[in-house]
């Protein structure tokens, strides 16, 4: 890889310096991957998994020997556990692309059609501020650049009437009567003495095109099990983490936290813009102008 990339480059460098370029990217690569190895160590540390689970097995064992119904409590725990997290991951990961083709067909939309219109929005923008600062990053950082200024654009427009919020309820609301309908599929196909741990796979194996969900969450064990009545308890569990999620996702957002929460999607809306309109990428010798082909 180091090396396609030298290749790549306008300059040919000699070998002392490939050797010490090579030496330093596989020397922070080494250093990387030995956090990476000990953080999955401490993380599948059997030990320390079942620290963090002691309270839990204390009260599962504690409603087996009293024989208390644990239904209803196991339905809200895999809600939580398993369902929260994977709906949350399933809206994040369709926000960004979300962003991008929404600012490509908004009021704005006709900059983002060519790369002759977006170049010339970016340079009415720089002929409007009139500083010689931002020009100078914009022929010398150019990427950088352009990706900031994409980036408030979508910071500007997302702030108002409380579009970053519609959008994610949108989604919200689609992934919730997806899940509703794999465990309405589910029970309909199983019986009542049904294993649980085949009851939960079957939901999974509904929702695998959709919903990522975490291995140690998927399988629930429950004494006496009653499907039936477990799926029930889902579907109507599914409208108080809808309502809970909606309250969270409807809180007034400032464009500072606009921009962090747009920081942290896995998909960055500007930086799908940039690689659709970013064109090849060069740049002239002597001005610095970018290349619009």
């Amino acid at each position: 890889m180091i090396d396609e990339k030298l290749r790549d480059t306008q300059v040919s460098p000699n070998v002392d310096c490939e050797c010490e370029l090579k030496f330093h990217i596989c020397w922070k690569a080494a250093v990387e991957f030995q956090k990476m190895h000990n953080r999955f160590i401490r993380d599948s540390d059997p030990k320390i998994c079942l620290e963090q689970s002691k309270n839990k097995f204390l009260n599962e064992f504690n409603d087996v020997f009293h024989n208390k119904d644990q239904c209803l409590k196991k339905a809200q725990e895999f809600i939580t556990d398993c369902l929260t997290p994977a709906v949350q991951d399933y809206v994040t990961k369709r926000l960004g692309q979300d962003i991008a083709t929404a600012m490509m067909t908004g009021d704005e939309g006709l900059y983002y059609t060519t790369r002759t219109h977006f170049q010339f929005a970016i340079l009415k923008q720089l002929l409007q501020d009139d500083s010689f600062e931002q020009f100078k990053e914009y022929t010398h950082n150019y990427k950088t650049f352009v990706n900031s200024w994409i980036l408030n654009q979508i910071i500007e427009a997302f702030s108002l009437d409380d579009k970053w919020q519609k959008l994610k309820m949108k989604h919200l609301s689609e992934v919730v009567l997806k899940v509703t309908d794999a465990i309405t599929r589910a029970k309909e196909e199983t019986e009542e003495d049904t294993d649980m741990k085949m009851f939960i796979q079957k939901i999974h194996t509904h929702l695998k095109d959709q919903l990522a969900f975490q291995e140690d969450t998927v399988f629930i064990t429950l004494k006496n099990a009653n499907t039936q009545q477990f799926a029930s308890y889902l579907i109507n569990s599914l409208s108080d983490m809808q309502q809970s999620l909606s309250d969270k996702f409807k809180c007034p957002t400032s464009q500072k936290d606009l921009r962090e929460d747009i920081s942290q999607l896995p998909t960055k809306p500007h930086e799908v813009l940039f690689s659709i309109l970013c064109g090849c990428g060069e740049q002239c010798p002597f001005c610095g102008t970018p290349c619009e082909a």
